[in-house]
């Protein structure tokens, strides 16, 4: 069994890849990679929520989105906060394929898909 200290260890650690994935968004978002921009987004909110979880002890998911652990923890989160962290998890999630792989069924690479709008919101 992890104990609490070990989860604060973790969720530190996780909050540090997160900030090194805003702070590569954000040089992304400057130089207009759109695509990169969003997934790295993507991966900021999950390590976010993922270390938000792990702090309180929280098992959370093993995929993407976590929003369904984020809207079940009711201890010591605001229903405000935790139905935006679910619906931002939720939406990047999706798109976070799409930012990688582009959509191929209709012959899309990734930067054809996102727009200055969606990168700038994304982040």
């Amino acid at each position: 069994m992890v104990s609490r200290s070990e989860f604060r260890k973790l969720s530190r650690a996780y909050l540090a890849q997160a900030e090194l994935r805003l702070e590569s968004a954000a040089r992304a978002m400057k130089r207009g990679d759109n695509a990169y921009c969003v997934r790295l987004s993507a991966e900021c909110v999950e390590l976010s929520t993922k270390a938000l979880l792990r702090s309180r002890g929280v098992e959370y998911p093993k995929f993407h989105d976590t929003s369904p652990a984020l809207l079940a923890l009711k201890d010591g989160l605001p229903e405000k906060e935790a139905s935006f962290l679910a619906k931002a998890s939720e939406e990047l999630s999706r798109k976070r394929a799409l930012a990688m792989y582009g959509d191929e069924a209709r012959g899309l690479g990734p930067d054809e898909i996102f727009e200055e709008e969606g990168r700038q919101r994304s982040l």
